[in-house]
């Protein structure tokens, strides 16, 4: 992800709040993962952490819908 340092582990809610225009191949690669792995420990946490992070997305850009525009 970044340019100049090495990969490290990223929570996938944290992927789509730094990346929300990738939100639909974000869900994809972890649902395929989550299809190909069903019985690894870590299936369940990326179910719940793509999960969070695409309602934290949706709840964002709803709220900022909301607001009203400051002149």
């Amino acid at each position: 992800m970044w340019q100049h340092r090495q990969p490290e582990p990223l929570h996938t809610g944290d992927a789509i709040l730094l990346r929300p225009s990738d939100i639909d191949q974000i869900i994809k690669f972890s649902m395929i993962w989550v299809k190909n792995h069903p019985t690894h420990p870590r299936s369940s946490d990326l179910s719940d952490e793509l999960a969070a992070g695409a309602k934290a997305v949706v709840l964002h850009f709803a709220q900022a819908a909301q607001a009203p525009v400051q002149r």
